[in-house]
């Protein structure tokens, strides 16, 4: 992970570590001064599947065969383009289900009730669909 990354982590969560790692492996370590730069949607997820990887292999390494499976939801975006992932390292188990909304969801109606859309509508919830041309398994 390189400085810039690091020192952008401002706690303790896994979320905010995985995302550094994220941010040095699409930047190859270049730090913040290349953060601003306009990364492909294949530079984005070839950079996911290298954090995923690189988690596995830390797990693997730290706590060799008592390991425990994975089980991630991770998501990334520029503003115009989106990698998503739900990774599962079980031997049986499938990943559980991702779902996007380009506005809520149902869990938010749930959480706020009477909270509309501007046209008076709930908000909805779509299943996430994938460009299988862009979408494979971490390595």
């Amino acid at each position: 992970m390189d400085d810039d990354s690091y020192a952008n982590i401002s706690g303790s969560t896994d979320s905010e570590h995985f995302a550094a790692l994220y941010i040095t492996l699409l930047t190859d370590g270049k730090g913040k001064d290349s953060w601003e730069k306009q990364y492909t949607v294949i530079q984005m997820r070839d950079a996911m599947r290298k954090t995923l990887g690189a988690v596995v292999e830390l797990q693997r390494t730290k706590f060799g065969d008592k390991a425990e499976p994975n089980s991630l939801n991770v998501v990334t975006t520029d503003g115009s383009q989106l990698v998503a992932f739900r990774y599962r390292n079980h031997a049986v188990e499938q990943p559980p289900s991702l779902y996007y909304s380009t506005t809520a969801g149902v869990t938010l109606n749930r959480k706020y009730p009477g909270e509309l859309r501007r046209s008076g509508e709930p908000y909805e919830i779509s299943p996430l669909r994938v460009n299988s041309n862009v979408s494979r398994r971490p390595s």
